[in-house]
């Protein structure tokens, strides 16, 4: 007896070949979904930093826009100028007011 309906072995009906279509669509892989995660990634930072620099309420204040941007300008005075971040606080205060 042969089994019938749209997943038998010899059925070419429609609603197999659009699972089937589906079903391989949806197959990315790993470097494809390391792909697109690293995609949304980036446009994750790169919508931070616009949101940082021309939407946030702060961003009428002066300063350097490295700093306003990233946190990666406080990281720099601090870790690889040795601690410095206070005293160049004081500096942006001078120039900044």
């Amino acid at each position: 007896m042969e089994a019938c309906g749209p997943f038998s072995s010899g059925s070419d009906t429609f609603l197999y070949r659009s699972l089937h279509h589906a079903m391989g669509c949806l197959n990315f892989g790993l470097v494809r979904s390391a792909i697109c995660l690293l995609g949304a990634w980036v446009a994750y930072l790169a919508l931070l930093v616009f949101y940082r620099l021309y939407l946030h309420p702060l961003r009428r204040f002066p300063g350097p826009k490295m700093a306003a941007a990233t946190r990666w300008y406080a990281g720099y005075w601090d870790l690889h100028m040795g601690g410095q971040m206070v005293k160049h606080l004081a500096d942006l205060h001078k120039e900044y007011g």
